[in-house]
């Protein structure tokens, strides 16, 4: 069962840090995802969660799915919290 699809997907800000992206994921896949600094991992992580905006491309997500996300830089207001 398909939970994310992505198609053709870029992220430009200064300089382009991918461009046409193709990518499925399916409910029992596990994915690492490695790059030298810089790469656009967390903008990317950031594009799948719906906090950053995408510059080209589509992300379709199964219906009902909820991403969870831990923001790289936590706010100080959270580091009290459980992830629950």
């Amino acid at each position: 069962m398909t939970i994310i699809n992505i198609n053709a997907l870029g992220i430009t800000l200064n300089n382009t840090l991918f461009s046409n992206l193709n990518l499925t994921i399916s409910k029992t896949d596990r994915i690492g995802l490695v790059a030298a600094n810089g790469r656009g991992k967390t903008t990317f992580l950031s594009c799948l969660a719906g906090e950053f905006e995408h510059t080209a491309g589509e992300i379709t997500r199964a219906r009902g799915l909820r991403i969870g996300y831990v923001k790289q830089n936590v706010p100080e207001t959270a580091l009290a919290l459980t992830l629950y």
